[in-house]
């Protein structure tokens, strides 16, 4: 049996070929198993919607049904300090999600959550961008705002973006209402600020 070097070449570059292949299939079965695991926010996704389309400092309308990436009938934020019965009884679904203290920002899809998310923002963590959302702490007459209700049917809010003189990397997301109809409001005795 004679050894020829064009042999050996071919069987080793199909080997490498093999390789190759192999290595890139790999590669892309990552890319793809790292970015369907990545999570969806929706604090991220208003940041990233308002630095796109609004200004500083003027109200921005949001049609908050183009960044959310699932199917949805009503979106729910809650402020903080609810207990879950309180929370089931609003959005009117099963809510399996451990919750804490902070204010909530849930989805809700034909009586069942599809996305759930808690939001505080803590003045140490470094973070430049602030969502702050707004129940009207300071409006005593009208009644605190316990909660928004956002019918898909009519899915805009509004976004203020407002920097800070005193800070000047951070940036305030204040979040609200478009319209009346779109909040609940409580008597200021039925629910203060925690």
């Amino acid at each position: 049996m004679a050894f020829h070097l064009s042999n050996y070449w071919r069987c080793n570059w199909n080997s490498r070929k093999n390789k190759i292949i192999f290595f890139s299939c790999t590669l892309l079965i990552v890319f793809f198993v790292f970015n369907s695991n990545r999570q969806f926010s929706i604090v991220k996704g208003m940041f990233d919607y308002a630095d796109k389309h609004c200004q500083q400092n003027t109200d921005c309308v949001v049609n908050i049904s183009k960044i959310t990436p699932f199917k949805w009938d009503t979106l729910y934020v809650i402020d903080s300090g609810w207990d879950l019965d309180e929370i089931k009884s609003v959005i009117g679904a099963e809510l399996k999600e451990r919750t804490d203290i902070f204010s909530k920002i849930i989805f809700v899809k034909d009586g069942q959550v599809v996305y759930f998310e808690e939001y505080y923002y803590y003045p140490d963590s470094g973070g430049k961008k602030i969502l702050v959302l707004d129940f009207d702490y300071e409006n005593q007459e009208k009644g605190l705002i316990a909660y928004y209700r956002v019918p898909r049917e009519a899915p805009k809010i509004v976004i203020k973006m407002k920097g800070d003189p005193s800070v000047e990397d951070k940036i305030y997301y204040l979040f609200s209402s478009a319209n009346e109809q779109q909040v609940q409001r409580n008597p200021s005795s039925f629910r203060k600020p925690s």
